[in-house]
């Protein structure tokens, strides 16, 4: 291999990994950076294809690589395959096989206790005529799990 080959294969593997780069960066989510990375992907495949050209001219038989490479269009589906890969692999932890994120179970006892929480708000305010700081005072003394704040906010919904 002469000293002009190995400095074509040498350009030959920066583009590419260049190429390899940018098109991991492109997200096709439609934004002004999606934009400019598309656009920086086109450019280096010119310089890919002006590269090949050039091998070709000099009777360079082309690495296996080049031969087989294929432009962003192309290889779109299988770049987004390695990317989704990638991600669900990070995110397989907390999705379940149906899609949904697997989050804390729904406690029961917690359900009835608001709704004892809202009951007994009603015997307080409307029933012994109470204000509302004086009821908030008693149902902390009840419900000492929670805070008045949380209380506050339990009695809203």
């Amino acid at each position: 291999m002469t000293e002009i080959d190995k400095k074509n294969l040498n350009i030959w593997h920066k583009l590419y990994e260049r190429w390899i780069i940018s098109a991991k960066k492109i997200k096709n989510d439609n934004t002004l950076a999606d934009g400019v990375n598309i656009s920086e992907v086109i450019d280096i495949e010119k310089e890919i294809w002006s590269c090949a050209l050039e091998f070709k001219n000099n009777g360079i038989e082309l690495p296996e690589s080049m031969a087989k490479f294929k432009s962003y269009t192309k290889s779109y589906k299988e770049i987004y395959k390695e990317l989704a890969s990638e991600n669900s692999s990070t995110e397989s932890e907390s999705i379940d096989e149906t899609g949904k994120k697997i989050t804390r179970p729904v406690n029961p006892e917690i359900a009835t206790q608001r709704q004892n929480l809202h009951i007994r708000y009603y015997e307080l305010r409307e029933k012994s005529e109470f204000k509302k700081n004086k009821c908030l005072e008693i149902l902390h003394s009840e419900f000492p799990q929670w805070t008045v704040s949380t209380i506050e906010t339990y009695l809203k919904k």
